[in-house]
């Protein structure tokens, strides 16, 4: 899914707070858009630059769910 820092109302969008990392932070407050779901090949990542706790990981799996169901 595509993550944004561009913090303008988008619908289907899911707030990235600094506390819902771990093992890194993003740069600024962030939005993941759940209506921008895309493979990415492993070989263009450069670096990772953080992980979303497990309990935001289900919050984004919920509104998958609900939005794709």
């Amino acid at each position: 899914m595509a993550v944004t820092s561009q913090l303008h109302p988008f619908p289907h969008s899911i707030p990235v707070l600094p506390h819902d990392c771990e093992d890194g932070a993003l740069p600024k407050e962030s939005l993941v858009k759940l209506t921008k779901v895309f493979t990415l090949s492993s070989a263009l990542v450069l670096k990772k630059i953080c992980r979303l706790r497990d309990r935001h990981v289900n919050v984004v799996l919920e509104g998958l769910r609900t939005l794709y169901s």
